[in-house]
């Protein structure tokens, strides 16, 4: 049913049909839907009934697991990165720049002595700042020393499981973890 809206006295023109807001919705079937995700190194579980796009769509939400026994490539410099951190951290109670100046003749004494006033004006904000920076380093070498055993750890973990990857023995055409069914390591 058109509604004619006025403004003050003079009605405002009709609105142009073909410029009415639409929502468009493009269907995916389920067997797409399993074939894409058993594509991509995974399993559907479940297809749950979904009723939110309205009652003119069969609609599903899906429960998916991974099974592709592949890893992800995982970035592992993280532990060389951290050394580089806490080496490039400078532990000196100075952290003042050393005093030069660009300038010569009279100028550049100046520059000299006003900055080297500043220094000893600052010395103990830089002693904070050392201070500091100690405190970081050393909550850093501790994190690192975790790392380190969570990744001889690791290390240890995926030899086992390569292990019983080995031991494991197919059956029916399916490979039976010695995990168990639907547990993944």
């Amino acid at each position: 049913m058109p509604v004619t809206i006025v403004s003050g006295s003079e009605p405002l023109p009709e609105a142009d049909a073909s410029f009415a807001p639409r929502m468009e919705m493009h269907s995916v079937s389920r067997e797409a839907v399993t074939a894409t995700v058993a594509q991509m190194g995974g399993e559907v579980l479940d297809a749950l009934p979904d009723g939110n796009a309205g009652a003119g769509f069969l609609g599903f939400r899906y429960v998916v697991r991974r099974t592709s026994l592949t890893e992800r490539p995982v970035r592992r410099q993280w532990l060389e990165d951290l050394e580089a951190t806490i080496a490039a951290i400078v532990d000196r109670p100075d952290m003042l720049p050393p005093v030069l100046s660009r300038r010569a003749g009279r100028t550049g004494q100046a520059e000299l002595l006003v900055k080297r006033g500043f220094g000893r004006a600052l010395r103990w904000f830089t002693w904070a700042q050392a201070e500091h920076d100690r405190s970081v380093v050393k909550a850093l070498r501790e994190t690192r020393t975790v790392l380190s055993e969570q990744q001889a750890e690791l290390r240890s973990l995926r030899a086992q499981l390569a292990a019983l990857r080995a031991r494991a023995e197919p059956r029916g055409g399916r490979t039976v973890r010695a995990s168990g069914e639907g547990e993944y390591l």
